[in-house]
């Protein structure tokens, strides 16, 4: 299993700061549906529904604040091999997570609002997108890489 290899703290892009970073999983439903081939199974609506879900990380994306100081990381994985786990498998770390999650939401609540950020999700607001694999960021990839 891959680790990650360096904390939020120690990014940086092009000379900037990364200062947040979030997910987007691709072609879960690939992997879904071969599983399901072979376990078929009828989940009713409103049931939960605990998956794994094996990923390789397929891209970075790195979006400029509209200050222009910092980036944040989208980082997209694909998604491979899933399978329906017994909730009991994986109940602690979801419920920790989960606490980690509402207490993060209940102190920036608490915190006031600064200029440029968005107030619901706290992070830098967006101005645009440049997504990797340019040149620009295997520079940045190296940088990273030195440090």
């Amino acid at each position: 299993m891959a680790k990650a290899e360096n904390t939020l703290k120690e990014w940086k892009y092009r000379g900037k700061p990364v200062m947040d970073t979030s997910a987007v999983i691709k072609k879960t439903g690939d992997g879904l549906s071969k599983a399901m081939e072979l376990d078929p199974a009828i989940y009713e609506p409103g049931s939960v529904v605990t998956f794994v879900i094996r990923a390789r990380v397929a891209r970075h994306q790195f979006i400029l604040s509209e200050d222009g100081a910092t980036y944040s990381l989208v980082q997209q994985f694909d998604a491979g091999t899933l399978a329906v786990i017994d909730d009991d498998l994986a109940a602690e770390a979801l419920n920790d997570m989960e606490a980690r999650i509402q207490a993060a939401e209940d102190a920036r609540r608490k915190q006031p609002t600064l200029d440029g950020m968005d107030a619901k999700t706290g992070r830098a607001g967006r101005a645009r997108l440049r997504a990797v694999g340019s040149e620009e960021s295997e520079e940045a990839d190296e940088e990273n890489e030195s440090e």
